[in-house]
């Protein structure tokens, strides 16, 4: 659907819409196939995070990093903690880099991708396409794939892509001289944050955090339309003005009850996506063929692996998965976004987490592989923001 729309007017909140979009929901609904049931009648994110800004949420953890710089003499120290990674996966990472490092195995649970570097400033997308195609094909890839900048993260420039004029579309609104990763559309219904963590010289790791991800998205009633559940739902009215004009003339058609409405091709939280704290949901089965994944991958301590997966019941078996991104030192473990958690729990993991990622760089440093620096990786940082800033719209 082309975005190339006017905005609808903003109409007034419709009240009686209200009342029975809470009526049709008081219920848990398996929006999605695979994934448990979401309660659409209770809050789908903790309350601190509707309470506390972004910015003012992550102040704390400022000085959680500011404490552990000083006990450990440096502030790039968790950039040793994956030597075998781009700056470790701090900040600025490329995520071809991280998964050109998997080895067979690893390969094996990981979807399809190539990655295409952008031609200069002058040069027109018609130039790059056959490039990018001969890649995919190469790569083993077809459409739809999903594009997306290959420095990048929470959501920023994926958009996915249907067929050659989508991507050429693509490539004419992406930087020059960048590097863009067309990866395969996983047809799997379900979406995980898994947390890996694993101390250097030990032989086995554990999972730190797993979360379940629910991309963004509305479930019908039966009666309401589709712009009338938009402004019903606190997620997605905060971002209707993108949903207006991404939906245009479809925002008056009245989805089926139950029936799965998706909002956005990536499920980001900074687009709206909902997480489930799936801790318990780990098993024995889950951690042997995840550790077998991490024996794959050299240098590989402290990250978080994006998943796609078939089902709740095949995820806990270790079967029908596919790895779509490894984020590594800079990650953050999901959990902490879920439904009914607490402030003080969030900064806990939080804390936890980056006492991890310090100790473990520093051991990884005393064996000889140095931290980037405070300096590069300020650099690395202001590039990948200047980047951002430069990325075609999500979608």
């Amino acid at each position: 659907m082309s975005l190339a729309v006017d905005i609808p007017p903003f109409p007034r909140r419709p009240r009686l819409a209200l009342s029975r979009r809470r009526a049709a929901i008081s219920r848990p609904v398996e929006s999605l196939p695979g994934m448990p049931a979401l309660d659409y009648a209770r809050p789908r994110i903790p309350t601190f995070k509707r309470l506390l800004p972004e910015k003012l949420f992550y102040v704390p953890l400022g000085f959680m990093l500011a404490a552990l710089a000083v006990r450990h003499r440096s502030l790039s120290l968790p950039s040793a903690a994956n030597p075998g990674l781009d700056a470790g996966g701090l900040w600025g990472e490329s995520k071809g880099a991280c998964l050109a490092a998997f080895g067979p195995e690893a390969e094996r649970w990981t979807a399809r991708w190539t990655c295409l570097r952008r031609s200069g400033p002058h040069a027109p997308a018609a130039r790059d396409l056959p490039r990018a195609l001969a890649a995919m094909t190469d790569a083993g890839l077809d459409f739809p794939v999903y594009a997306k900048p290959d420095r990048g993260y929470q959501g920023w420039g994926i958009r996915r892509l249907a067929d050659a004029a989508a991507l050429r579309d693509y490539l004419e609104a992406f930087p020059p001289r960048e590097t863009v990763m067309l990866q395969e559309a996983v047809d799997l219904p379900g979406e995980a944050g898994l947390f890996y963590v694993r101390e250097p010289g030990t032989a086995r790791g554990r999972i730190f955090s797993l979360a379940l991800t629910y991309p963004p998205h509305l479930v019908g009633d039966g009666r309401s339309s589709l712009r009338r559940l938009i402004l019903a739902d606190p997620l997605a009215r905060k971002d209707r003005a993108r949903l207006f004009a991404l939906f245009g003339e479809a925002l008056e058609q009245v989805p089926a009850r139950d029936e799965p409405v998706m909002l956005a091709a990536t499920a980001s939280a900074r687009m709206g996506a909902v997480y489930f704290d799936a801790r318990p949901f780990v098993t024995p089965a889950l951690e042997r063929r995840i550790e077998a994944i991490c024996d794959d991958i050299p240098g590989f301590h402290f990250g978080r692996f994006d998943l796609r997966f078939g089902s709740i019941e095949a995820l806990r078996e270790g079967r029908d998965f596919r790895i779509v991104e490894l984020n590594g030192a800079g990650a953050e473990a999901l959990h902490i976004w879920a439904a009914g958690g607490k402030l003080l729990q969030a900064y806990a993991t939080l804390w936890r987490q980056w006492k991890l990622a310090f100790e473990i760089g520093a051991r990884n440093a005393a064996a000889g592989h140095a931290p980037i620096g405070w300096r590069e990786l300020r650099r690395l940082q202001k590039h990948q923001e200047r980047l951002r800033r430069l990325y075609p719209q999500t979608s």
